[in-house]
């Protein structure tokens, strides 16, 4: 019969340096990444900026007139494809 290994005790989190649940972005020598994190912007983000539905912004992204990235279930667009994509669209009219 196989021996059972010695269960391991957790070990403090101040002895480790920090919360054992970090929500800082570790860099691991990526240098060849081409999105900043902070220029990622949510579907509902980019709605509010062009002031349409969210719905509409995730058909545009599925119909490639606006690149996104899929994120796990959610879409990000880069706010220079936002800005590329505000100069190619013509100027709305204004209602009366």
């Amino acid at each position: 019969m196989a021996q059972k290994r010695p269960r391991r005790k957790p070990q403090d989190a101040r002895k480790r340096g920090g919360s054992t649940r970090s929500t800082q972005v570790v860099s691991r020598g990526r240098s060849d990444c081409d999105v900043q994190l902070s220029a990622l912007m949510t579907v509902a983000e980019v709605a509010k900026a062009l002031r349409r539905h969210p719905e509409v912004i995730r058909d545009w992204i599925r119909d490639g007139r606006l690149v996104g990235h899929k994120v796990g279930r959610d879409w990000v667009v880069t706010e220079s494809e936002l800005a590329r994509f505000k100069k190619d669209q013509p100027e709305r009219r204004k209602r009366q």
